[in-house]
């Protein structure tokens, strides 16, 4: 068990049936992310991720298959050593991050937080810089065309990883082959006349460690894409950008879901355990807040139907692509 894990053991804890005690477990629990936030940088600079990993690389450690990829912006870049802290220290190791940066954003190497310099200089960390900024798409727009042959894992930039994270998305990618393995997610309902409901009203999955045809993955919890999930993902920038500029996640399920992968939910959390980052920014505040997930949704639908003649968010898809 990792630094990270003691703190997130504990963290939105919900050990009972009852709604009321588990919101207030899960509420009172909150504090461990606190205390993560307060020790975890302390730690990581005493005893960096790069020792433990080639400690670990030294042992015969396991390695994922899959490309580790995120992006970041100007706010959150400062933090996002810690996020990287946490991907080093795995059950089983990345062999490669690569992280997208937008040259509006980071218009020079002088930009680029120096606390990242270390893990570049190690190798496991590759910057690439992109023209333009399309925001969290560029999580994972680029590394479609960049590692065609490989499978990816998607991250946020903003998120305490728990050790387990790498590994658990990687066995469950090798068990359940046609499924997308992900920590996040909900499940979408539809009306009597099968009409996919407003986003406010889709529910948690009930079950985990299963496999749904139905449910919504959230790319940043940590989400695997085997090889074929993300095909035709790439799409031109204009299309994408009009049609859902915030909410990658949207265009990301539509894509898996038109490449007929089924989604395997993991664990299922209220929240997520985040960095305290200050001013910080999240697209789920202004896509829920704003109700823009709905004209997101349904604006994707409406193009899929227009280019391909189906609607990806039809309940139980099975067509591909």
């Amino acid at each position: 068990m990792c630094i990270q894990d003691y703190f997130l053991k504990y963290f939105d804890w919900r050990p009972f049936r009852n709604t009321f005690l588990n919101k207030v477990t899960g509420n009172a629990s909150k504090v461990f992310g606190q205390l993560a936030n307060l020790w975890l940088p302390y730690y990581f600079r005493r005893s960096p991720g790069l020792a433990y990993y080639a400690r670990r690389r030294q042992e015969g450690a396991r390695v994922t298959d899959a490309v580790i990829s995120l992006t970041t912006f100007p706010r959150r870049a400062p933090y996002l050593w810690l996020v990287i802290e946490t991907l080093l220290r795995q059950s089983m190791l990345p062999h490669k991050i690569v992280l997208y940066l937008s040259r509006e954003q980071f218009p020079s190497a002088a930009d680029v937080p120096a606390t990242l310099r270390p893990y570049e200089e190690a190798g496991i960390l590759e910057i690439r810089m992109v023209d333009g900024d399309i925001r969290s798409h560029k999580k994972y727009w680029y590394a479609v065309s960049d590692f065609p042959n490989e499978p990816l894992i998607t991250v946020d930039d903003d998120i305490i990883y728990h050790s387990s994270t790498i590994e658990k998305l990687t066995e469950a990618a090798h068990s359940h082959p046609g499924c997308v393995p992900c920590f996040w997610h909900e499940m979408m309902s539809w009306d009597e006349q099968n009409q996919i409901l407003p986003y406010s009203q889709w529910k948690g999955c009930t079950k985990i460690e299963r496999e749904y045809t139905d449910a919504f993955l959230g790319s940043g919890g940590g989400t695997y894409f085997p090889k074929g999930a993300l095909l035709s993902a790439n799409r031109p920038l204009t299309d994408i950008t009009s049609i859902c500029p915030l909410a990658d996640d949207i265009w990301l399920n539509a894509i898996v879901r038109l490449n007929g992968f089924k989604l395997y939910c993991i664990s299922r959390n209220g929240c997520v355990p985040e960095w305290n980052i200050k001013g910080n920014i999240k697209l789920c505040t202004i896509n829920n807040g704003k109700k823009q997930n709905d004209v997101q949704l349904a604006n994707i639908r409406k193009y899929f139907i227009e280019k391909e003649g189906i609607d990806p968010f039809r309940k139980a898809v099975t067509n591909r692509l």
